[in-house]
């Protein structure tokens, strides 16, 4: 074992604590992964009964049609009454049946810019990432905080395509929507439980110039470089 500063230390495992810790990492990782694959048939289930979005008239990103959402997209948007919060899963947008025409537009352009920014992909590397090291309080907060900067990236996105007016119904949006209770598995959610912080920063909204981005991008460099090195071993 490699100790801060480089100092190594012995660590004997005979076979039978090895073991229990093995078959404790299966049990855990093999419970993760029956409740994620639970959810997922819940949320298909979901979808099934659901209706398609081309009747309630509302215009994707850009002013397209409900019915055209996405041209790079094979299954339509749904709407289904009763759930407790809008999501993306797949290539399907599903969204809540009681929304008014105007949240709907709204929260249908949010869902579809988690499709364009490829979050589902994320989402998955996420939970796959939780999976294999659930033992790592890291990988906690990271799965926490990853799910909250795709939704932070994807209201940054759908502000940039609105209008000032616009700008302040979608803020009260998700003072209105933010109280939704989650539905877990490998589905992107409409920011559930994350409403102060998405509509401070949706007042606070500025546009992402070229500057900002590459910023953020040298500032994700440094960290990662930061976790990938490591100190020297003694005596190589």
């Amino acid at each position: 074992m490699v100790l801060p500063g480089g100092e190594t230390a012995a660590v004997e495992l005979n076979s039978g604590p090895l073991l229990a810790l093995s078959l404790l990492w299966a049990a855990v990782a093999v419970g993760l992964l029956l409740w994620y694959c639970h959810r997922s048939f819940a949320l298909m289930c979901w979808g099934r009964q659901g209706s398609e979005l081309e009747e309630k008239g509302a215009g994707g990103p850009g002013g397209r049609p409900a019915g055209a959402l996405d041209a790079a997209r094979k299954d339509p948007g749904v709407d289904h009454p009763g759930l407790p919060t809008s999501f993306v899963m797949g290539d399907s947008v599903y969204l809540q049946a009681e929304l008014p025409k105007e949240q709907l537009s709204l929260v249908l352009r949010h869902e579809l810019n988690h499709i364009y920014l490829r979050h589902g992909y994320f989402s998955g590397l996420r939970g796959a990432c939780l999976l294999l090291h659930w033992w790592n309080p890291i990988l906690w907060l990271a799965f926490r905080y990853m799910g909250r900067d795709m939704e932070l990236a994807c209201d940054q996105r759908t502000l940039d395509q609105l209008e000032p007016e616009q700008r302040k119904e979608y803020a009260k949006t998700l003072v209105e929507l933010g109280g939704a209770a989650p539905v877990g598995g490998p589905a992107v959610l409409w920011g559930v439980r994350r409403s102060p912080l998405r509509v401070r920063a949706a007042v606070a909204w500025r546009p992402l110039t070229p500057v900002r981005r590459l910023t953020g991008l040298f500032c994700a460099a440094l960290v990662f470089l930061l976790f990938a090195g490591a100190p020297a071993v003694p005596g190589e």
